[in-house]
């Protein structure tokens, strides 16, 4: 309709110009002809934006962590995305640097994502140690999240705290407590645990080695124990224990307190390698007869 009407102008001009004797071919040929319109059109469409989602640690009454490894307040968090709108990236703000333990369990998850501490065989751990039945990790921030729960090994006494920085992200799961210092164990020293009621002599001897007594000292602290044994009912120092360092079995009689680890209060000579006691495991210190 609308090339008709155009037509129709154009048609009407020349009449116009022949009846009024007004030469205007110039003019007419001068007007533009509307062209017929193309039926293809060049359609614009959206760039499609990519949503950028965060799983987070959710429970924190205070903090949040993100799978960014973002730790932030509560209130920076974008409730569209589960994102921390703000906040510290691979934040260790309350975290201990030795045993890898926390105070905060957000900034647990939060420095356990670090590049630097996360594990480099994530596609192989196990969701449950030892038991590939439970499938692998799929993500660094599972792995952290549910590393930095408290568990059985920052406990003592099931029911307290071995430390206020009870979350950890490391191996052993366990926080270091404040102990009286004691010798580094030298590299050649052979650390074994031995059975209940067996003396360091006979461990050691089995072993092909020897006890070497002035490097029981070295072993004679709760953190070293707790590398071993689980020590669920705390550590404790003993005068007369010269079959410390020991862990009292959970089958001893309640006198002897069991889940207890022992270290000796006394100096490195009043530990002795030949004592022996039922119920309590030694951890021993064996060197090569050469040493």
């Amino acid at each position: 309709m609308r090339g008709a009407g155009s037509s129709f102008l154009v048609l009407g001009l020349y009449i116009l110009c022949f009846s009024s004797g007004v030469y205007c071919k110039q003019t007419l040929e001068k007007r533009p002809v509307h062209a017929k319109r193309s039926s293809r059109y060049l359609k614009a469409r959206d760039i499609p934006v990519v949503s950028q989602t965060c799983d987070n640690s959710v429970q924190g009454r205070w903090w949040v962590a993100d799978s960014k490894g973002s730790v932030c307040l509560r209130t920076k968090v974008d409730t569209s995305t589960g994102c921390c709108k703000s906040g510290e990236k691979y934040s260790c703000a309350t975290c201990n640097a030795d045993d890898q333990c926390c105070e905060n369990y957000e900034h647990c998850i939060s420095c356990c994502q670090d590049p630097k501490h996360a594990p480099t065989d994530l596609s192989s751990t196990y969701r449950g140690p030892d038991r590939p039945e439970t499938g692998v990790w799929a993500d660094i921030f599972q792995y952290c999240r549910d590393r930095c729960r408290t568990s059985s090994k920052s406990t003592v006494h099931e029911n307290a705290y071995l430390s206020p920085s009870h979350h950890c992200f490391s191996k052993s799961g366990k926080p270091t407590t404040p102990a009286p210092p004691t010798p580094e164990v030298p590299s050649f020293v052979t650390v074994v645990l031995g059975s209940a009621g067996q003396s360091c002599t006979a461990l050691c001897q089995g072993t092909g080695r020897v006890c070497a007594q002035e490097h029981l000292a070295a072993l004679n602290n709760c953190n070293i124990l707790r590398q071993h044994f689980a020590c669920e009912a705390g550590c404790e120092p003993e005068v007369s224990a010269t079959d410390a360092p020991a862990y009292v079995e959970a089958s001893a009689p309640k006198q002897q307190r069991p889940t207890m680890c022992l270290t000796q209060e006394e100096k490195a000579l009043a530990l002795s390698c030949d004592a022996a006691q039922a119920n309590q495991q030694r951890l021993c210190a064996c060197v090569d007869n050469a040493k």
